[in-house]
């Protein structure tokens, strides 16, 4: 009856004291994991981010094998907790940005113009196409070079006037790599055919018999043909450059005439 009652009378002890110090031992525990586990995840964030200032949250939560969502909510709150102190998150989650130098130039980029970024792209579209195709062309060229050093008059004339005319072609796709797209077809088929054509020639031009005589005859006319097609391959580039300096031209005239410097449609400068 003693312990009973000794029992009752502690019982508001235990309810006030005791369980609530469960409750915050449990709670702290809890903390602490969650802290820990947030410290391991931060650690493999760090290592996937490496020397990168922008990377794709998606990578980030492959690397810890967790929801997107989660790992969005994780940084979200590494931020918060001065994880990464400039860090943002754009893109409606899907990138992770370190730095302000770097939220900075995204922001730039975000708001220019979509004209202005598509022909950006465009440009370094053809930029890579040139170089692409400088780059193949060249061995075509160094072999021909080599063969017209070989061969004997009339062909080795024309080697040399066929390489005059892509070297003046080479020197316009570098100052204006959009022409790269009509160049495909004549770095890709005209000039590795000419050079078969030219290794051919040099071949059959020691036998002199009458069938090869027939067949270095052809070689020597469809070189001119070849070249002549190259004529109007620069002929054409050519032409686009003449378009665009007319486009500048008239742009200058039309700024000069709002300025009133401009007297019909002459370029004189008024009173």
């Amino acid at each position: 009856f003693d312990t009973y009652g000794s029992i009752r009378e502690d019982l508001p002890a235990l309810i006030f004291w005791v369980i609530p110090a469960l409750i915050i031992s449990f709670y702290a525990n809890y903390r602490i994991k969650k802290t820990k586990d947030q410290i391991i995840r931060f650690r493999k964030y760090n290592r996937e981010i490496g020397n990168n200032t922008v990377i794709p949250t998606a990578d980030l939560a492959a690397i810890t094998a967790k929801p997107l969502d989660f790992t969005i909510n994780d940084l979200l709150n590494m931020i918060e907790r001065d994880y990464y102190r400039q860090a943002r998150i754009v893109e409606e989650g899907k990138l992770f940005i370190l730095d302000s130098k770097t939220y900075k130039l995204y922001k730039e980029e975000a708001l220019r113009d979509p004209h202005e970024k598509m022909e950006e792209l465009e440009n370094q579209e053809n930029s890579e196409m040139a170089e692409e195709l400088i780059l193949r062309a060249r061995s075509y060229v160094t072999e021909l070079t080599q063969i017209e050093g070989k061969i004997s008059s009339p062909m080795d004339e024309k080697i040399r006037e066929l390489l005059k005319i892509v070297g003046k072609i080479f020197e316009l796709l570098k100052e204006n790599p959009s022409t790269a797209g009509d160049l495909n077809k004549a770095i890709n088929y005209y000039l590795p055919t000419t050079l078969k054509l030219s290794n051919s020639y040099l071949e059959m031009k020691e036998k002199p018999t009458e069938s090869v005589k027939g067949s270095l005859k052809d070689i020597e006319d469809t070189m001119d043909i070849v070249i002549d097609a190259f004529m109007k391959i620069l002929d054409n580039i050519y032409q686009e450059k003449i378009m665009d300096l007319s486009s500048d031209m008239s742009v200058l005239k039309s700024m000069l005439k709002q300025e009133g410097l401009l007297d019909k449609d002459e370029f004189k400068i008024g009173r």
